[in-house]
């Protein structure tokens, strides 16, 4: 559960399992898995930043992380 404080300084989920009024179940599960993955995420972002044009073996190993990253974020 990741809650927030809204502008009336109430405690309020922003992503969670059940128990959001007028929130989808499919959102709140899209979110959650987002959560989830935001760390694998990042560490591919960096990976992307730290590539070399050159260097074909190193690529192709950060092609197959995003596919795999991917199939995760499937509900």
């Amino acid at each position: 559960m990741i809650c927030y404080t809204n502008k009336h300084d109430e405690t309020v989920a922003l992503a969670a399992i059940i128990g959001q009024p007028f929130v989808k179940q499919t959102e709140i599960d899209a979110n959650a898995k987002l959560v989830e993955t935001a760390p694998d995420m990042a560490r591919l972002i960096y990976r992307l930043a730290k590539l070399s044009d050159d260097n074909t073996e190193e690529i192709t190993g950060v092609i197959a992380a995003a596919r795999e990253l991917s199939r995760r974020l499937v509900l």
